[in-house]
C-alpha cells in the first residue's frame, strides 16, 4: 500500500513593483491590514512602519514610500513559513529602511524562512567590485 504525504507551505511575497498594488487594492490601509491580521500585529507593524498617519487613506492615494511600507506590513502581518521581500527598500529613506529591516528580521523563527531580494544591492556590489578591480589593474 502506497501512502502519499503532502506538505502545504504558505509563502508570502512582497512584490518588487509596489505601484501595481494601487490597481489591485480598492480599500483603505486599515481595512486591508484588518482583513489580513493573522499574526495579531497590526498595531506594532503600523507603529514600526509609520503607517498610523495613513491608516484611513485609500491605498490608491499612497505615495511611493507609503505604498512600500504598506506592502511590507501587508506581507509581515500574515502567517507563513516563507516570506519573500523583493526590493523592500525602494522609495524609503535611511531611517525607514532600518525600520523595514527590523520588521523583516522579526519574522525569522526556527520554522520560517525569509528571503530578501534586492537587485539594486547586487548591482551596487558588482559596481564596487568592478571599480576596485579596474583601480587595481590601473596600478
Amino acid at each position: 500500500m502506497l501512502i502519499s504525504t503532502y506538505v502545504i507551505i504558505q509563502a508570502i511575497i512582497k512584490p518588487q513593483y509596489v505601484d501595481d498594488i494601487r490597481r489591485k487594492v480598492q480599500e483603505n490601509v486599515g481595512q486591508v491590514l484588518d482583513q489580513k491580521n493573522e499574526r495579531d500585529m497590526k498595531e506594532e507593524l503600523c507603529a514600526a512602519l509609520e503607517l498610523n498617519q495613513v491608516i484611513d487613506r485609500n491605498v490608491v492615494d499612497l505615495s511611493g514610500g507609503e505604498l512600500q511600507r504598506f506592502a511590507i506590513a501587508d506581507a509581515a502581518i500574515q502567517n507563513a513559513e516563507i516570506y519573500m521581500f523583493d526590493e523592500p527598500s525602494s522609495y524609503l529613506d535611511v531611517k525607514q529602511r532600518l525600520k523595514a529591516a527590523q520588521v523583516v528580521r522579526s519574522l525569522l523563527r526556527h520554522n520560517r524562512f525569509v528571503y530578501f531580494i534586492s537587485i539594486a544591492s547586487a548591482l551596487n556590489i558588482v559596481n564596487i567590485t568592478m571599480h576596485t578591480f579596474l583601480d587595481f589593474r590601473s596600478r
